[in-house]
């Protein structure tokens, strides 16, 4: 039996690296095989035009507060994040994901699982082969696929037909949340099922937090830079002050932050667990938050509120979406019942490892 996975694992973010981890490690719990990791094939691809882009957050101007320390610090932070962070997330590609940089997918795969992270997502262009067209794999399938903030009017009518013949290759459909769910159903016959990341329900939730060095800190996790506008950054950084904490960024530089700590992916997992708060705008940010039982907030954005908004109400967590940074203090400081978010996550899982068990099961 050969599995394989089509995911987002070469992207260089924590995120993507930790989701394709967890779902190999889930597939591995279920049937004992060892899943392999294929590379993404930018063509053929479909033209597609997206009304929303991933620029589109950016639009507000960047607010500077001292430009001379904060153009010291970025320059700090950029050589951290190439000459340390990048080369840590290629050590966890070789080491942990068991891959490299010229791995090519070569072979004949009984299954290929198409997933998770944003597999759908087009902002200029449908890749054939994320949408179904493997064509070196018996039967294809996703699991927990999320298109971002694409929508159906966003594609051509022309090459629908097109893109449909690619998603009929799919014998079983998974995705995250109810935009992908409503994107899919134009494009797809077939039962649409919904699950929960990987990150969320697979082993990291259970893996062993070690302490770290630092003390009295909050991490804003965000995008390089995304974090841009002067409400928000004076807000979070008026938060620090008043409770007496530093401000530490991961992955993405954020120059106005105290401290830029390039760690390695599990190692991130731990600065999480003895943090503070965690402010973040992103959807893996948002997940490493809750399986570290943190208090946090997530910033609801053009781009990411479809797969935000659906992902905190899925867990009970609709209070941890900030539409208003006037409110950062009132909603960080909430505690939050996690037994009854662990709970939702068990039943979760165990449909997940339910779900996997029937894909292998299209093979065995």
């Amino acid at each position: 039996m050969k599995i394989g996975i089509l995911s987002m694992q070469k992207v260089v973010n924590y995120g993507s690296v930790l989701q394709a981890y967890s779902l190999r490690e889930m597939i591995k719990n279920v049937c004992g095989e060892k899943a392999e990791f294929l590379d993404i094939e930018e063509e053929p691809s479909l033209e597609a035009i997206m009304p929303v882009q991933d620029m589109d957050d950016y639009d507000d101007e960047y607010f500077c507060e001292n430009k001379i320390i904060e153009k010291i610090r970025k320059i700090i932070m950029y050589r951290l994040q190439k000459l340390v962070f990048f080369k840590k997330i290629h050590k966890f590609w070789k080491e942990d994901l068991e891959i490299a940089d010229n791995d090519k997918s070569d072979g004949q795969y009984d299954l290929v699982f198409v997933g998770s992270d944003e597999v759908f997502k087009c902002t200029t262009k449908i890749r054939k082969q994320l949408y179904g067209e493997v064509n070196n794999a018996k039967s294809v399938v996703t699991y927990a696929a999320s298109c971002g903030s694409a929508v159906f009017n966003g594609i051509p009518s022309k090459i629908v037909p097109d893109v449909r013949k690619c998603m009929s290759n799919f014998k079983r459909m998974s995705v995250r949340d109810k935009g992908t769910e409503e994107y899919v159903s134009s494009l797809y016959d077939g039962e649409i099922v919904h699950n929960l990341d990987p990150v969320l329900v697979g082993p990291l939730s259970k893996r062993k937090r070690n302490t770290v060095s630092l003390k009295n800190y909050m991490i804003v996790y965000a995008y390089n830079d995304r974090i841009r506008s002067k409400e928000e950054i004076l807000a979070i950084k008026n938060f620090a002050h008043e409770h007496k904490l530093k401000t530490v960024c991961f992955g993405g530089v954020l120059q106005w932050c105290d401290l830029y700590i390039p760690a390695d992916p599990f190692t991130l997992l731990d600065y999480f667990y003895n943090a503070e708060y965690i402010v973040t705008d992103t959807f893996h940010g948002t997940i490493f938050s809750i399986i570290n039982h943190k208090k946090f907030v997530s910033i609801i954005r053009k781009t990411n509120k479809n797969k935000m908004s659906n992902l905190l109400s899925d867990l009970g967590l609709e209070e941890r979406m900030l539409f208003d940074i006037n409110q950062l203090e009132g909603q960080l400081i909430k505690d939050i019942d996690y037994t009854k978010v662990d709970s939702i996550i068990d039943k979760e899982r165990e449909k997940s490892e339910l779900y996997i068990k029937e894909c292998i099961g299209l093979i065995s």
